[in-house]
């Protein structure tokens, strides 16, 4: 059998990168990443490796939504597809149902398109072509230690050290300070780091404000797309990895197991990744602020009791969207008519700051604490 990753970008479509991704200038001289290059869409890419195979079926890997690989199963033919799909591997979860398996819509991927997610495991059923779905309670049953990034090998590995620690810095200082969802706060932060937040230690964490660079190195990660990746490797190589075996329920760890699947696969691609990629010239993306650091400073003064005055008065931040433009120059958060918003002290509201200065926040912890970046 012969795999394939269905994890596309359509077309040549681009996008701007967000602070904690790296910026490769080595990646925009590559002969196969030239402009002037055609890139496939997730449909022609999926058609393209399915027409390829000669006497040999396709493991299909599927680490996003099953938009795709959906598309692509609906303008085949039932022959055509047993012909040349061995088995579908997907970054999800399945629920059982008279003995077929159905789509958990509690799952992100699944639920981001979930008529894709249904008629593919329609098609499964109906051609009863094998199929495994690693959800999260996998990943979260075989964390990995931090400290596993340290010594990851070539450009991957560097690149892995460089934009963990700041999505790291994001997760952290969001929760504490402008959480994305209400329920995304530093409990969840703790949670998320294998950590139960009503125990002792956390609380007195969450009291001392430790800084988010080294509250994060404390805890362990889930690798989501690593579980599902080793998934496609084949059942016999997960049962020598000790992955599957005759008993129910989840083994208490596997991290050993996965730490040695990712090392190796990096090992194996050093030499031929460091050709095309040095890690030397890996360099990072800093983004252009659209407000300085001083108004973000006074933005901050304010920002945690507007996040409380928004929850009491039943604001939310769609309603001060409307509003956000500095129309009077004065950095003030007004309403549709003009007047000052105050918050619950009676003091005027600042601007919601729309850019968070995110490079800025994370260098000066780490000149605090006295760390260096990785060259």
């Amino acid at each position: 059998m012969q795999p394939i990753t269905a994890e596309f970008l359509s077309g040549r479509e681009k996008r701007k990168l967000k602070w904690h991704e790296l910026q490769n200038r080595t990646f925009e001289h590559q002969d196969w990443n030239e402009d002037s290059k055609e890139r496939l869409s997730g449909y022609d890419l999926l058609d393209k490796a399915f027409k390829k195979v000669d006497g040999q079926k396709l493991t299909v890997l599927c680490l996003s939504s099953l938009q795709d690989i959906s598309e692509y199963l609906d303008k085949q033919d039932d022959e055509f597809i047993q012909d040349r799909l061995a088995k579908l591997v997907s970054q999800g979860g399945y629920e059982f149902h008279d003995g077929s398996i159905m789509p958990d819509m509690k799952a992100m991927n699944n639920k981001f398109h979930p008529e894709a997610a249904k008629s593919v495991a329609d098609r499964l059923n109906k051609l009863a072509i094998p199929s495994d779905a690693w959800g999260r309670e996998v990943a979260l049953a075989a964390p990995l230690a931090r400290t596993f990034l340290e010594d990851l090998p070539g450009p991957v590995g560097h690149h892995l050290r460089c934009v963990s620690s700041r999505q790291d810095f994001v997760f952290g200082w969001d929760a504490r300070h402008k959480p994305f969802m209400p329920h995304l706060d530093e409990k969840w932060l703790f949670r998320g780091l294998g950590m139960d937040p009503d125990s002792e230690t956390p609380k007195q964490m969450m009291e001392q404000r430790i800084p988010v660079r080294e509250l994060m190195k404390l805890g362990t990660f889930p690798a989501y797309d690593a579980c599902a990746a080793m998934g496609a490797l084949g059942d016999d190589v997960l049962q020598c990895l000790g992955i599957l075996g005759t008993t129910s329920g989840v083994p208490d760890s596997q991290s050993h197991p996965m730490e040695t699947f990712i090392k190796g696969s990096l090992q194996a691609t050093y030499e031929l990744a460091e050709m095309i990629i040095p890690s030397d010239t890996i360099q990072y993306y800093t983004p252009n602020y659209n407000i300085s650091w001083d108004i973000f400073q006074q933005q901050m003064l304010h920002l945690e009791k507007l996040e409380a005055f928004k929850r009491t008065k039943g604001i939310t931040t769609e309603d001060i969207k409307k509003f956000t433009k500095n129309t009077f120059g004065d950095n003030k958060l007004r309403d549709d008519s003009g007047n000052l918003i105050k918050d619950l002290h009676g003091e005027d509201c600042p601007m919601i700051p729309t850019t968070m200065p995110y490079e800025q926040l994370y260098e000066l912890e780490g000149v605090k604490l006295g760390l260096q970046e990785e060259k």
